[in-house]
């Protein structure tokens, strides 16, 4: 045997010892989640976590703190539209400079084709699975309840804010009783957003934020249920046992008259399944025509309902009488001194119908916002001769708010309804405006949510 022969054999040998070492060892199986493996594998390059940076909308610098969650949303974006989604990464791409140089330098130059070459193997690692099998982590949420001042949250990734605040002139130890509630949840590569805004109400020995507070930690309960169901029948029947439990158990907890108001939605695609109770409400907001075109979703309980239906009443009366939601179906458990005000408001078996509950396709809408009653009737009235009021539902008046503040996301929308509530509760002054319009300031708690669809 040749000496060149007994090289190649020593090398065949030692790679079939290779080989059968690497067999020995445990791997991932070809059955794993795919996402698994690309998780780590993005982790651990600096480059590819600067490309998910890139995509999910965060800075370039903050590219070393990205999380699983971050890849899981980069993953729904492409898996949402691969090319348009590729084409918008590699923009971003494109102003990236090498630090101490400037960007036409060769060094920036370099950087730029190194990350070009990162982000075509992230894109084909994710073109290796079926990224419609996979169920992707929930994105962030929003909790904001018992304010003793305002308090705000604003979501970049999922664009959606929240805010609450206590009316003016309220004791600096008493909390507010609005409550507002937004959670992004994904399920087989689709988006759904599930919100809620409550207005805790109860007399003057009660605590206003106790029921509300509760509410919205039995809607953030019922999420992960709502997230596996398949259709809008489906949510339907869930919010309506979510409504059933929720008013037993408010009902427990409240020794004297007390409540909450509730305005629910669940967000899928581009439909809409709502459940509203009282007088707070849902809203869609288009800005297609050039200038906000705002509709109300929501059908109050009470007199603002009755005005929508042609009931003519004056602009005091309706101001006043709006104040009671109470003594229509109006909120959850109702009780006074311990008794309940007439029949249970959802007594065992009760069944919400049309139109506290439904569904709406929200095509041709770029934002949902839901508001208690603190922000909407400080809204400008549509009136009559003789100071009737014509419309309650303040959808132009709405649109006009939201145009005057140059609103562009759900942050400005929420900042901008706050303001112009609280600035109108100060005053206090009822004032007419141009084209019979009026306002009726109305002090009470604020809660208001929005985010993009």
């Amino acid at each position: 045997m040749t000496r060149l022969s007994s090289l190649i054999q020593a090398k065949v040998a030692k790679h079939r010892e290779l080989i059968e070492r690497w067999d020995k060892k445990e791997r991932p199986s070809p059955l794993q989640r795919p996402e698994h493996r690309i998780n780590d594998r993005i982790m651990a390059n600096i480059r590819h976590k600067g490309v998910v940076s890139l995509g999910v909308g965060k800075e370039f610098h903050e590219r070393a703190r990205i999380a699983k969650g971050d890849i899981d949303r980069f993953a729904l974006l492409y898996s949402m539209g691969k090319g348009k989604f590729k084409s918008k990464v590699k923009m971003k791409i494109v102003p990236i400079m090498k630090r101490g140089y400037t960007w036409e330098d060769y060094q920036s130059s370099k950087l730029r084709q190194e990350y070009h070459r990162s982000a075509d193997e992230v894109f084909g690692m994710f073109d290796t699975c079926d990224l419609n099998t996979e169920t992707f982590s929930d994105g962030a949420s929003i909790e904001l309840h018992s304010a003793l001042s305002k308090s705000s949250e604003y979501l970049e990734f999922c664009s959606a804010a929240g805010i609450v605040d206590k009316k003016p002139r309220k004791r600096k130890e008493d909390k507010g009783g609005d409550a507002v509630f937004f959670k992004e949840m994904y399920s087989n590569g689709k988006r759904m957003a599930l919100f809620g805004v409550f207005d805790g109400l109860a007399d003057k020995r009660g605590d206003e934020s106790g029921a509300s507070a509760l509410a919205m930690e039995m809607l953030k309960n019922y999420s992960e249920r709502i997230k596996s169901t398949r259709g809008s029948e489906e949510i339907k029947e869930l919010l309506n046992e979510y409504a059933n439990e929720a008013d037993i158990k408010i009902g427990e907890s409240m020794n004297n008259f007390g409540g909450t108001t509730a305005s629910i939605g669940v967000v899928f695609g581009k439909t809409l399944i709502y459940l509203n109770i009282g007088d707070t409400r849902i809203y869609a907001v288009s800005f297609k025509s050039g200038k906000p075109s705002v509709k109300k979703i929501t059908f109050d309980d009470g007199i603002s309902s009755a005005v929508e239906l042609g009931a003519g009443l004056p602009a005091s009366e309706f101001s006043l009488e709006a104040g009671y939601p109470h003594l229509y179906l109006g909120s959850f458990s109702q009780q006074i001194y311990s008794r309940y005000s007439g029949k249970r408001v959802m007594h065992q078996g009760f069944r919400l119908k049309h139109p506290n509950i439904g569904a709406v396709n929200l095509d041709g809408y770029d934002m949902v916002f839901a508001v208690t009653d603190g922000i909407w009737k400080q809204f400008p009235l549509l009136v009559a001769p003789g100071n009737i009021v014509k419309d309650s539902a303040c959808e132009e008046s709405a649109g006009d708010i939201i145009r005057m503040h140059g609103c562009k996301g759900p942050k400005d929308l929420v900042e901008s309804l706050h303001l112009h509530a609280i600035t109108n509760m100060k005053s206090n002054m009822p004032r007419h405006l141009a084209n019979n319009y009026c306002i009726m300031p109305v002090s009470e708690d604020m809660g208001a949510v929005a985010f993009s669809i």
